[in-house]
């Protein structure tokens, strides 16, 4: 499917090119050059006013969409966000999803939650959209003649439209001016923003389409035969066209648009215009995040400011390398985009005498190259990879020297040296030891490099279209023969690109690890003795595959359904190498094809998993005693006391099994276990939870319940390294057990882990409970939350959940990470698969 959608987007670009070329048969490059170095100063300082205009209002968005949410922030750090966000989701794309990104990592990092950030952007976007809808609605009113060229509609239909549009507007508006409760749909409870806030966002989002709109309207010729209002409505067209073909920053989409829809403007100035709009509104921007990236990472470290700069670097800390990658991505598409542009001829008349012919010749193929290697190094970047660092650093240099002597590009070379400076600074954030070798380039940005290359293509046919094409061109070198060396730089490029892409492709793959032999188990075993979470016990089951750090003191387990690698909660081990160990796992998994999914990890740990690129859904809570606040007293503990005096009564008795006893005992424990599975009427199941293994349990304690001198119930217990953790997992009785057996099972192992020094008591985690429910909280949460309602026939959520909260636990969110959409729904359904041992089992009660 994803790479359904890749072939779709470049499918799109490919047509909206071919649209553009049959626009522009009748120019050539020489017209728009020359139309661009028309554009007189003062439209270019009135045009960075009105962008410097804009990004401002786009502020508006976060500020507003704060105030919803209930979490407002000081303005310089909304300022912050909001531009970094719109500055990089510009460029690359998807913005709602790239900036949605950019903006979750710098508002949790201000104490926002996902789901509060997920509202943040879901606000934004629908100020965006109130914005998009009633320009559209004014200008179909007052100007639908502009508008039938562009959506084929008649003036009267297109009016009609636009009155309908306007009254639904207002209907809004009214609607949050009358209600004051929330609306009610399908049983949630959606609250209204308000009036005074819809009218913000109305004016706000109005105000932003004026303004950047107005950043190419300036541009355009001063006796240009198009009015502003007309101009407004094309242009908003035009931006909805180009962000629905998720093509990065609408490149090409949005040109073929305007350029075959405008009234009364010539094709070569309209074409200058854009040029001049993408450097100012989307290229500056981009260098202006880049610029601050890097004051922040200086500032950071410099001793004097390092106390009042920590928290605005820590803030920024965590977007740099996605940032970075994409400038560094940017930088690569100017540099190979130059090599199919012929230079300036006043530049290359002063060069000529200065620089051999040779060199010439070779720095126009260095840069064009080097481009190439950005592209492929800024997926590096993304991944923190230090050798890609090291070698964008090099690369950076060396395209930067290489545009001046080209050509004098300094324009470029200015570019490359703001990003080079910011990716210097942020030297401190790609610290993964990996080697380049290992680098997954994935469909998507195999997808990005070939958008760039395509048009790279076109660009140099529409440059060099007035040249007759032949054999000869490969071998003339001239001073003016510019198009040869575009030619033979583009040759160069593809030729390198094909290798890479082969190289990726066809590279053998490493082997699927398999289920641990008794020597890794036993390596395994030294760091489950010495962490902290009881959980980690899991990885005696046998039945997970491992992955370890370099080290051998961290580990993954895991299991593989179909294509999801699922691993089991968070790494095992000091949580200084978990870094590095998920990136390998998921560079592992990468490697052969399948999703990683990370299943029950700890909500202090999210970020880890967003770094990865994955996204979380909230799977349920983890219920955690307090061991030392336990105790039996008081009337909220009446019915433990009761079961705990009946069960004593009937002649129980609890009795801790060390380890090294439980092998006597394994028959005993073996014949309860059957009888409870009998009675149960249920199967074995594995990954998430243990089997009655004997080679796992005699690695463990086991509490156990007599009558009569016979074992009749028994849990293994699960110790937690330091004392800090205890929990079980077998948790069984026999026919032979008293009445509430499991109460007083409970009850004398919470007093025993208490006697014995643990921190917590882990009850295991209550599935589905505390799930959102809010409009804007994800698909998931609410159909989780109702399953966990309505759902009795194949699980007892609410009643597990009841039974829990009996002991008055603290409340602990587990999350599942996965790469999102459709992909979350189907780790889901493998994990239950791999949980229950079969897609049968997993529909059994």
């Amino acid at each position: 499917m994803k790479r359904l959608a890749i072939l779709a987007i470049v499918a799109v670009f490919v047509a909206a090119l071919v649209v553009l070329h049959a626009e522009l048969a009748r120019v050539h490059l020489a017209d728009v050059t020359a139309a661009f170095r028309a554009i007189p100063a003062s439209a270019f300082a009135l045009a960075f006013a009105l962008t410097v205009a804009s990004y401002l209002v786009l502020t508006g968005y976060d500020v507003l969409a704060l105030r919803y949410v209930g979490r407002p922030l000081p303005y310089p750090r909304v300022a912050a966000a909001s531009f970094i966000a719109y500055a990089v989701g510009h460029n690359l794309g998807l913005a709602m999803l790239t900036g949605g990104s950019v903006r979750y990592r710098l508002y949790s990092r201000a104490g926002l939650s996902a789901l509060e950030v997920g509202k943040v952007v879901a606000a934004c976007t629908l100020t965006f959209g109130l914005g998009v809808a009633a320009v559209l609605a004014l200008v179909a009113v007052l100007a639908p003649e502009d508008l039938t060229a562009v959506v084929g509609l008649g003036p009267a239909l297109a009016r009609g439209i636009g009155l309908a549009g306007l009254g639904v507007l207002a209907a809004y508006l009214v609607w949050n001016t009358v209600r004051r409760a929330p609306v009610e749909i399908r049983g949630v409870r959606v609250p209204l923003p308000g009036l005074g806030m819809t009218l913000a966002q109305l004016v706000l989002a109005a105000a932003d389409m004026a303004l950047a709109s107005a950043v190419l309207y300036v541009l355009l010729p001063s006796g240009t035969d198009i009015s502003f209002a007309s101009f407004l409505g094309l242009y908003v067209v035009a931006l909805v066209a180009a962000i629905a073909s998720h093509v990065p920053g609408g490149l090409g989409v949005f040109e073929a648009v305007m350029v075959a829809a405008a009234p009364g403007v010539a094709a070569d100035t309209l074409l200058a215009s854009i040029l001049a709009y993408r450097v100012l509104y989307y290229l500056a921007p981009l260098a202006v995040a880049a610029a601050i990236l890097a004051a922040h990472e200086l500032a950071a470290q410099a001793a004097a400011l390092r106390h009042l700069a920590r928290r605005g670097a820590d803030m920024l800390a965590g977007v740099a390398p996605r940032a970075l990658g994409a400038m560094v991505f940017a930088s690569g598409a100017i540099l190979v985009l130059s090599g199919a542009t012929p230079p300036l001829a006043d530049r290359v008349r002063v060069l000529a005498p200065l620089v051999p012919i040779g060199l010439l010749e070779a720095s126009h193929m260095v840069a064009s190259v080097a481009g190439l290697g950005l592209l492929v190094l800024a997926r590096g970047l993304l991944l923190r990879l230090d050798a890609a660092w090291g070698l964008t650093v090099v690369l950076m240099l060396v395209g930067a020297v290489a545009s001046i002597a080209k050509g004098l590009d300094w324009e470029e070379a200015t570019i490359v040296g703001v990003v080079l400076v910011a990716l210097v600074s942020g030297r401190r954030e790609f610290y993964r030891k990996a080697a380049l070798g290992r680098l997954q380039l994935g469909a998507g940005w195999i997808g990005a490099v070939a958008l760039v290359l395509i048009g790279c293509a076109w660009l140099g046919v529409f440059s060099y279209k007035h040249v007759e094409f032949s054999s000869e061109l490969w071998w003339q070198f001239a001073v003016d023969a510019e198009a040869p060396r575009a030619l033979r730089a583009f040759a160069l490029v593809a030729i390198g690109a094909v290798v890479i892409g082969t190289w990726a492709l066809l590279r053998p793959m490493r082997a699927e690890p398999g289920v641990p032999d008794s020597g890794e188990l036993e390596r395994a075993l030294g760091v489950v003795r010495t962490d902290p979470s009881s959980r980690a016990w899991l990885v005696m089951t046998g039945d997970k595959r491992l992955l370890f750090d370099e080290p051998g003191e961290t580990f993954l387990m895991y299991g593989v359904q179909g294509r999801s690698w699922i691993a089991m909660g968070d790494p095992v081990g000091p949580e200084s190498g978990w870094e590095e160990l998920l990136w390998t796992y998921r560079e592992l998994v990468d490697r052969h094809a399948g999703r990683a999914v990370f299943y029950e990890i700890a909500g202090a740990h999210l970020p880890y998993y967003l770094d990865l690129g994955l996204q979380a859904s909230k799977l349920g809570e983890r219920a955690r005693i307090a061991l030392a606040e336990f105790s039996l007293e008081g009337p909220r503990r009446g019915d433990l006391r009761t079961a705990r005096s009946r069960a004593q009564r009937d002649g129980a008795t609890f009795e801790v099994l060390p380890a090294e006893a439980v092998e006597g005992h394994l028959p005993v424990l073996k014949a309860v276990s059957d009888d409870w599975l009998a009675h149960k009427r249920v199967a074995e199941k594995s990954f998430s939870v243990g089997r009655f293994s004997p080679s796992y349990l005699r690695r463990l304690p086991c509490a156990v319940v007599r009558r009569d001198d016979q074992i009749v119930a028994f849990a293994n217990l699960l110790p937690g390294g330091g004392l800090q953790e205890l929990s079980v997992d077998l948790m069984r009785y026999g026919a032979a057990a008293p009445k509430g057996v499991m109460d007083y099972l409970f009850a004398e192992l919470l007093l025993w882990g208490r006697a014995q020094g643990y921190r917590w008591f882990d009850l295991g985690m209550a599935p589905l409970a505390g799930l959102e429910t809010h409009p804007l909280a994800p698909s998931w949460h609410r159909v989780g939350a109702f399953v966990f309602h309505h759902a009795e026939h194949f699980y007892n959520f609410e009643g597990l959940r009841a039974y829990k909260a009996k002991f008055d636990p603290v409340w602990e969110p587990r999350y599942l990470a996965a790469p999102g959409g459709l992909a979350t729904a189907r780790a889901l359904l493998d994990a239950s698969v791999l949980i229950a041992g079969g897609v049968r089992r997993t529909l059994a009660r």
